[in-house]
């Protein structure tokens, strides 16, 4: 399943807070030192395109969820899905 989720900032300094709390983490650690100030400026150059009406930045972030069950002793696995489309938060996406 799928799931698309709106995530907002109020600035760059947000952004990159949020990004640190990632896996985009590994990112700025591949960046070497000296080029990550210019990458800040950057992404704030970018970001600004994606201001909303109350200018905050924004953008939408899909988060993929795979539900399972764990096999019996010589059963295979079977995927759940939830028999109430209530209860299902997103489109189901191919695997």
């Amino acid at each position: 399943m799928t799931l698309r989720l709106d995530v907002r900032w109020g600035d760059v300094d947000g952004w990159k807070a949020f990004s640190m709390s990632t896996g985009q983490r590994a990112m700025w650690a591949a960046v070497p030192a000296e080029e990550r100030d210019g990458l800040l400026v950057r992404a704030g150059e970018i970001l600004e395109a994606a201001r909303d009406d109350t200018g905050r930045v924004g953008i939408w972030q899909d988060m993929r969820y795979t539900l399972g069950t764990a096999p019996r002793r010589n059963q295979p696995a079977t995927p759940v899905t939830p028999a109430d489309p209530a209860e299902r938060v997103g489109p189901v996406s191919p695997v």
